[in-house]
């Protein structure tokens, strides 16, 4: 996928963000489960200090790809909330940074259940603690939603 075809699809979020205090092109992708940097651009926003790793990506093209340099902890602002990202190296020509899930683990808040709306309209169905982000499962549950119903 490329800027124009994430721009104009409705599925894809895309947008400009500060990371490492350097306004990246980030494309959010709720299907990759690691976060990457492209090598340029981790030239220029000076990412310096890395982890040597032996990762190997499968990309939707079905091929598999070797990422040797993790940069942990890597500052990306959202709202004027900084978020920590683990960014591997990747050489992408399309996008400066692609946000997998896997930041999410880290970077959620998780509210009291007293913060919750419906969960205080009904205290005796919901745990006095909310967790976080539930368990992985082994079959994905969606609801399609249509417009104007």
């Amino acid at each position: 996928m490329d800027n124009k075809a994430a721009e104009d699809d409705a599925h894809v979020i895309t947008g400009s963000f500060l990371v490492n205090n350097v306004p990246t092109f980030v494309l959010f992708d709720s299907g990759a489960s690691h976060s990457f940097v492209s090598s340029s651009h981790a030239k220029s926003m000076g990412l310096g200090k890395f982890v040597s790793v032996k990762d190997e990506v499968c990309i939707p093209s079905g091929e598999s790809v070797s990422c040797g340099k993790l940069y942990k902890g890597v500052s990306m602002v959202i709202r004027q909330v900084d978020l920590p990202v683990d960014l591997l190296e990747f050489h992408m020509d399309s996008f400066e940074m692609i946000a997998g899930m896997d930041w999410l683990d880290t970077s959620i808040i998780a509210p009291t259940a007293a913060e919750i709306p419906v969960v205080g309209e009904f205290p005796d169905v919901f745990p006095d603690e909310i967790l976080g982000l539930p368990p992985k499962r082994d079959y994905d549950f969606s609801v399609d939603l249509k417009l104007g119903t």
